[in-house]
């Protein structure tokens, strides 16, 4: 398979990957949104204008929205959702090789996948994953202090509707905060394991590496600007030294070997050259 086809063909799973994910937490939140609507409908009391009395019944009822929300979401299953997203990370390690043997050549793709991941390696990717599902918990815990604290602000003048609405918005900012975190993640844990292999190489003085950026193109319409120079450079051929990538500063993430351009970022470092050393040649002679 040809490396565009393959860069194209893993850019399309981590696409379904996360669709699939925010599909159904949009699907889990709407379910838990309509469950403490209905509990908290059948519990608050009204004024003669349909507004949400200002009591202390109203008040402390309101004040358990965070912790409704989340029962309703562990009941539904939200822990389960979050882990079986981050267990198929690993599912990227396969492009990672295809895209070695493309790049590097079946021989040399061979050496550095001889190096093999350590044992503190895996630790680190088995990290990585632990990090996404608490920060995608985070994100989604995160819905239920926000209606709370929106609500309680305007309970005065706030009717039934007005409520369903409240939680709507911001069960949909949540999702879309959610994918955010979520193709962040699973982009970050390709581009470390790519990261992790490389340096090993690196610290093999036989070798000299460059590398290019590949993914979408400079006319991608939501490519930032960081992202559109490297690919217009890297197009033109211009390729990067390890210590070059080190240096680069995207402006919202650190280490943009890891993280590319920053968040939502769908590009990744790939070899563009590896050659033997000086040193290398200069001990052959």
């Amino acid at each position: 398979m040809a490396l565009d086809d393959i860069i194209k063909q893993h850019d399309g799973e981590v696409d379904a990957l996360v669709n699939h994910f925010k599909d159904q937490l949009e699907k889990m939140l709407a379910k838990a949104q309509a469950n403490v609507q209905a509990t908290l409908t059948s519990k608050l009391t009204f004024d003669d204008r349909g507004k949400i009395e200002q009591t202390s019944s109203n008040r402390s009822q309101l004040r358990r929205m965070d912790d409704m929300l989340n029962e309703e979401l562990d009941e539904l299953g939200l822990q389960d959702l979050i882990d079986a997203f981050v267990h198929q990370f690993g599912g990227q390690f396969k492009y990672f090789k295809q895209v070695l043997e493309q790049t590097l050549g079946k021989a040399r793709a061979d050496k550095l996948d001889a190096l093999k991941f350590t044992v503190d390696d895996q630790k680190v990717f088995s990290m990585m994953q632990a990090d996404a599902a608490e920060n995608l918990e985070d994100i989604v815990g995160q819905a239920g202090d926000d209606v709370r604290r929106r609500t309680l602000m305007g309970m005065g003048g706030m009717t039934a509707r007005d409520l369903a609405e409240t939680m709507t918005e911001v069960v949909a900012k949540t999702a879309g905060y959610a994918k955010t975190e979520a193709t962040t993640a699973v982009s970050s844990f390709y581009r470390t394991l790519a990261k992790t292999s490389f340096q090993k190489i690196e610290e093999d003085d036989d070798w000299e590496i460059t590398y290019r950026y590949v993914g979408p193109g400079p006319l991608d319409p939501v490519e930032r600007p960081f992202c559109r120079h490297l690919m217009t450079q890297s197009l033109a051929g211009r390729t990067w030294t390890y210590d070059q990538i080190e240096d680069m500063d995207n402006d919202q993430l650190d280490d943009v070997f890891v993280t590319g351009g920053g968040y939502n970022c769908r590009h990744q470092w790939i070899v563009a050259d590896m050659r033997p050393s000086k040193k290398q040649l200069e001990d052959a002679d």
